[in-house]
């Protein structure tokens, strides 16, 4: 991990690169201000390894979210049987 001192005033120009060196790059950045007692640490407080949602993981995320034209059926055979006969009918 590398240490980066930097005065207030280029901390908050620059803030938005600084946090991602800091969370992406594991940069640790220490703030100086004549003004405060003692200096500022900007640490990652742990590391957190991002786990791979799986296909289950994300359509559990969305259960809820999506809408249909068509309620849900428990029978969906009996279903795609009357789309078939009226998609049929209304071609004549």
């Amino acid at each position: 991990m590398s240490t980066v001192v930097m005065n207030s005033t280029e901390v908050r120009k620059n803030f938005f690169a600084i946090l991602d060196r800091v969370v992406n790059d594991g940069v640790e950045v220490i703030v100086e201000n004549k003004n405060l007692n003692s200096n500022v640490r900007i640490i990652v407080d742990k590391l957190k390894v991002k786990k791979k949602k799986s296909q289950a993981n994300i359509l559990e995320g969305l259960y809820g979210s999506l809408k249909s034209e068509i309620p849900y059926n428990p029978d969906e055979t009996t279903l795609a049987h009357e789309l078939y006969a009226k998609s049929f009918l209304d071609k004549k």
